[in-house]
């Protein structure tokens, strides 16, 4: 910090009018026209909390910062960064910091003529006496962003009321972009940076990939009361990442209105004018040498370093977690603001919990599972906490879960969309203090489409029995594919009792097994099913039955099947309409059925949307026999009812069958 008298440059430090003594040394500033009560206060939240997220969004986003420092009562210009036409803007921050001693009111600030208000809670003074302070900007950064062209998009930021005791304002903005090639975390971190030092605990919903061309972890510094130089002063903080120094020397006035003096002349930037973010128009280069403060550091001084960082050059393929360290040798840096861009990440700073992944797709009725991982503020899982999912909106809105979390402090949630259309969910767990903390949002967008690839026919063969029999034997089935899920559908009359059903099926050397059956109502109608792991040739398959009776048998080879059918349905009635419902485990799944009216021979009638596939009128009994199929594969595990029509009001039995895609 310095003081302009008379055109000369003085000291390093200002408060209240009094500048101190030497350039190179700066001590902590005297207290002046802060109360001891608002003091004590607020620098005890300051002191305890240093600094702690207050905006933290995964998804299509990326971070732009901008910083003024103006004693122009008239402000200056602070930007937004529009990287694209399709970029909108989801929230925006205005934060500022005043010089020692000077407590910022509701109406000091403007942007764009707007005077701004700053609620209370968003009020810290820091450890010698700088007053920091934030508030949402996004009703006057968003209409005029989101309809401007790609690029920096300015804003006004005035101080008309005491623009010599403000040393600037930060333009903290978090923008959409559905351009964006993966999901990215932007977190914004407000306080007074603590004597003692700062740890960020970065807490990874997945093992960092280096290979991953899209990572990318970003750090910015947003810090007031500096000064750098020339000459240097010795004022300072330094950032270290994992435990190894990334710079040691962060601060300065590098956004002061002096930036914009041709040529640059930082010499001559006055208290209420020293304020540097990392932001646009800095390079995440890091300084060359990480121990090099301020004096000697290469290329400096002044402005061998920018506040904004690269931290993948300290992380390690696998991490989980990343630990970021800020500090103030110099003890006279407002530090008030970090912001971190995490891209292709899902992440969260200090105690929390991240939900991933952050946006998928799933068709309607498929099992998605969303992970959570919890951590305290020192970034320590933390085990056997309760957690609760919830779906805030979309078709599913409501649906809850709750889980406890294993030693690694992860926990799953697993539901099934009802109908197209995006859900956003949340998870939530109350801390040993009795705070509420939530986690970032998930997207999932449940559509009507299927992934898995339906089984398809490899063969049909059908045959009626037209006099009793105890033997079905159908036509010789050949097929042109291995690894085929063997189907016989059967349908057979029977005794006025629950006595028919098919004893064996044989055919094709083939191992087979009862997949369904229903009797209840005289005859039967059942499903058989085996495995082929090599193409059939002519093979027929022989149903033997416990009674002889007419009837008919339908066999159907499936190729891309699961090796055994997966949800089974039975329907049977005295009267009413032949149906059965059956509830899919999968999608990309046929349905199939296998029918039997009792009391009369007439042909009958499949519901819109299904087949028959072989039906046989049996005048001689008076019964009907039929095998049907759904004609679409399933979309989702939503219900499935195969109906008869017609005709109605029969003595009838039904079996269904689910055909799975193999895995």
């Amino acid at each position: 910090m310095k003081l302009a008298v008379g055109g000369a440059v003085l000291g390093a430090s200002f408060v209240t009018g009094v500048p101190e003594a030497g350039a190179a040394t700066v001590s902590h500033p005297v207290p002046g026209t802060v109360t001891a009560s608002t003091r004590t206060q607020v620098k005890a939240q300051a002191a305890m909390n240093g600094l702690t997220p207050f905006a933290t969004v995964t998804g299509k986003v990326y971070m732009s910062q901008d910083a003024i420092g103006t004693n122009n009562p008239a402000g200056g210009p602070v930007l937004v960064q529009k990287r694209s036409a399709s970029a909108t803007v989801q929230a925006a921050y205005l934060l500022a910091a005043g010089v020692p001693d000077y407590l910022i009111k509701d109406g000091d600030i403007t942007l764009n003529g707007t005077a701004l208000s700053f609620p209370a809670a968003n009020n810290v003074v820091g450890n010698f006496g700088a007053n920091s302070v934030w508030t949402d900007v996004t009703s006057i950064v968003k209409p005029v962003v989101d309809s401007a062209p790609a690029g920096n998009v300015s804003f006004t930021a005035a101080e008309p009321n005491a623009t010599n005791s403000i040393d600037g304002e930060i333009l903290a903005v978090i923008m959409q972009d559905p351009t964006l090639p993966a999901d990215n975390t932007v977190s914004f971190e407000f306080g007074a940076l603590n004597t003692a030092g700062d740890n960020y605990s970065i807490g990874l919903a997945q093992p960092l990939n280096l290979s991953n061309p899209n990572l990318a972890l970003t750090m910015s510094i947003g810090d007031s009361y500096g000064y750098q130089g020339p000459p240097p002063t010795g004022q300072y903080s330094d950032i270290s990442v994992d435990g190894t120094r990334m710079t040691s020397s962060a601060g300065g006035d590098d956004d002061s209105v002096c930036k914009y003096d041709t040529p640059q002349d930082f010499q001559n930037c006055v208290n209420g004018e020293l304020i540097t973010v990392g932001g646009i128009g800095d390079s995440t280069a890091n300084p060359p040498d990480p121990n090099a403060t301020d004096a000697n550091c290469p290329g400096g001084p002044p402005r061998c370093d920018d506040e904004l960082y690269n931290l993948l050059p300290f992380v390690h393929n696998g991490d989980t977690s990343i630990q970021v360290n800020t500090d103030n040798p110099s003890a006279d840096d407002n530090i008030f603001f970090t912001g971190f861009e995490l891209d292709s990440t899902v992440a969260v700073v200090g105690e929390g919990a991240t939900l991933s992944p952050a946006s998928g797709t799933s068709p309607v009725g498929t099992p998605y599972t969303l992970t959570t991982k919890v951590q305290d503020s020192n970034g320590t899982p933390i085990a056997n906490q309760a957690v609760t999912f919830t779906v805030l909106s979309g078709p599913d809105a409501g649906v809850q879960g709750n889980a406890t979390t294993d030693t690694t402090g992860s926990a799953s949630f697993t539901y099934s969309g009802a109908s197209a259309g995006e859900d956003t969910v949340q998870v939530s767990f109350t801390d040993p203090d009795g705070n509420h903390v939530v986690s970032n949002t998930a997207t999932v967008d449940w559509t009507n489409t299927c992934a898995a690839a339906a089984p398809t026919i490899d063969g049909v063969v059908s045959a009626n029995q037209t006099t009793a029999s105890a033997t079905f034997k159908s036509p010789g089935l050949t097929t042109t594919s291995g690894s085929d899920l063997v189907l016989a559908f059967v349908e057979a009359d029977g005794p006025r009792s629950p006595t028919q059903m098919v004893t064996k099926v044989t055919g094709g050397g083939l191992t087979w097994s009862l997949a369904a059956r229903s009797n209840q109502a005289w005859g039967t109608t059942e499903v058989w099913q085996a495995f082929a792991t090599a193409p059939l040739s002519a093979v027929k398959v022989s149903a033997k039955l416990a009674s002889a009776f007419d009837g008919a048998i339908t066999v159907a080879a499936f190729h891309g099947a699961a090796p055994q059918v997966g949800a089974t349905a039975v329907g049977a009635g005295t009267t009413g309409t032949p149906m059965a419902t059956i509830t899919p485990q999968a999608c990309g799944s046929l349905v199939w059925a296998a029918g039997h009216d009792w009391t009369r021979s007439a042909t009958p009638v499949a519901a819109a949307g299904q087949t028959l596939v072989h039906s046989f009128i049996d005048h001689r009994v008076l019964d009907s026999f039929w095998t049907q199929k759904v004609d679409d594969p399933t979309m989702t595990t939503a219900p499935v009812t195969v109906i008869t029509t017609g005709p109605v009001n029969d003595r009838w039995t039904m079996a269904a069958v689910e055909i799975r895609a193999a895995s």
